[in-house]
């Protein structure tokens, strides 16, 4: 796959935006499933799959989608792909992502340190909703800020090349469901025989 944005509208159906949608606004949603620490930008705003009840309706569909977008990103000859991490996000008024990033590279090649999630070669991100402000993703070294679509797919590598960062949310809710896959199999998250035959 050459350093390309992708994006696919109607990625998703209206009935599993629905679905999903209701779930995010329900009023008993764990929105720390997976433990974030409390000293990061991420607590109580991230819900691991992996960690959803084997029998959730939810984890079933996230991992139906992730099937789907790994379909979809091998068409592009990356050759076979693995799930490495899978979530739904919330943002909130005054959440962002800056400055941009990649998210299997440093931005700078000479950083001494290495980077903590090099395996995550290829990043999908499925949109749930659209009625908020802010909250766009933009694209650096490509001048690009794709407008949002509920249930639209955006995927790119992790290299420095796709440099990417998300806007301050200034009203609303944004709800997202980030994946990462990596072609190096030793890395793939938990999944269940029934989950990898969707």
């Amino acid at each position: 796959m050459s350093d390309v944005i992708v994006k696919v509208s109607k990625f998703i159906t209206d009935g599993e935006i629905k679905v999903l949608r209701q779930y995010c606004e329900g009023t008993e949603v764990d929105w720390n499933v997976g433990g974030q620490p409390a000293d990061t930008i991420w607590y109580n705003r991230v819900i691991q799959a992996a960690q959803l009840p084997i029998t959730s309706p939810i984890r079933r569909l996230l991992y139906s989608i992730a099937a789907r977008t790994r379909r979809q990103i091998e068409t592009y000859g990356t050759g076979p792909l693995y799930l490495q991490t899978l979530q739904i996000v919330k943002w909130q008024k005054g959440d962002n992502l800056d400055p941009p990033h990649a998210d299997a590279e440093h931005v700078d090649p000479n950083y001494p340190e290495p980077h903590p999630f090099p395996m995550r070669h290829y990043s999908a991100l499925v949109y749930i909703n659209d009625d908020y402000d802010g909250g766009e993703i933009y694209f650096v070294n490509q001048n690009l800020k794709p407008k949002i679509e509920p249930g639209m797919l955006v995927h790119f590598t992790g290299k420095r090349e796709d440099l990417h960062g998300v806007t301050e949310v200034t009203r609303g809710l944004r709800y997202t469901i980030p994946m990462w896959f990596t072609r190096d199999k030793q890395f793939e998250m938990e999944i269940l025989p029934e989950e990898r035959a969707l």
